[in-house]
């Protein structure tokens, strides 16, 4: 007997992987997604933006493209809105082995997408009176993706009326900090301004100023 030449029997599909998002949140980006096929009889592929489904949570919104070619493409989203998260859905059939095996649809890994600031508290004087203090106010951050804050003695703004004075220091860390008053003199009311930017979230939006704050008698 004489043995043919063989051939092969494929009905594996490609294989569709989509990588980890460049970034785990941010605010305007872009992110990134490398896109890859593999298959052992890889024929071509044909992904284009209208094969990519942007899947929306909250207000979150962006644009797609997409570049690259043959096993390897990347999808960028960009222009990016709103607050939520965002995740891609690629479609079937975006690529082909050359036994006509189409490639599956494919989902990714969504992203935070954050546009709003950590918001800031100046509570009430510790003493609504006093001659030389301290008088102590605390400030407190919020915000679901808050970032270490950075505020200091130098981004603290006095509120004077009359002849009241005194020293700014600020304590504390994370997202609860203690400025104090000190070395008070005069005669008047005194409060707090605190500047914007004094804190930051993961994707780096910055705290807005806040006060004036309520404020304490001098005497």
């Amino acid at each position: 007997s004489v043995a043919s030449a063989t051939f092969t029997v494929d009905n594996s599909p490609p294989t569709v992987t989509i990588g980890a998002p460049s970034v785990a949140i941010t605010a305007n980006g872009p992110v990134i997604f490398a896109v890859t096929y593999a298959d052992a009889n890889f024929s071509a592929s044909a992904l284009t933006a209208a094969n990519v489904s942007l899947n929306r949570n909250g207000t979150a919104d962006g644009s797609v493209e997409v570049s690259g070619s043959g096993a390897n493409y990347q999808v960028t989203v960009f222009s990016i809105s709103g607050d939520g998260t965002l995740s891609l859905s690629i479609a079937s059939g975006t690529a082909t082995d050359l036994a006509g095996n189409p490639a599956p649809a494919a989902a990714s890994q969504t992203f935070i997408v954050d546009h709003t600031a950590p918001a800031v508290k100046i509570s009430a004087p510790s003493a609504a009176i006093t001659a030389p203090g301290p008088v102590t106010y605390t400030v407190t951050y919020s915000d679901d993706n808050f970032k270490p804050s950075t505020l200091v003695a130098s981004q603290v703004t006095l509120r004077k009326t009359g002849t009241a004075n005194g020293e700014i220091g600020v304590a504390g860390s994370g997202e609860t900090r203690t400025v104090a008053i000190s070395n008070i003199t005069g005669d008047g009311t005194l409060g707090i301004f605190i500047a914007a930017g004094s804190a930051s979230d993961l994707a780096d939006n910055p705290a807005p100023a806040v006060g004036p704050s309520a404020t304490f008698t001098v005497d």
